[in-house]
């Protein structure tokens, strides 16, 4: 299954550095979850991500 839409960056060297400059983070995977967020596997941190996009405000009452 393709993801709509052309490519896209989402993930950019903001999400790898920290303030310092040095990496926070070294992504060696990537694939989308069957609920539309992206898995990621960091080998840096040894730590699998789960990145969603930001959720859409309550509609006004």
């Amino acid at each position: 299954m393709a993801p709509p839409g052309p490519p896209a960056s989402r993930l950019g060297y903001r999400f790898l550095l920290g303030e310092d400059g040095r990496a926070r983070g070294r992504p060696v995977g990537v694939t989308p979850d069957p609920r539309g967020a992206l898995i990621v596997a960091d080998e840096l941190s040894n730590t699998i991500w789960r990145v969603t996009p930001p959720r859409a405000p309550p509609p006004p009452r």
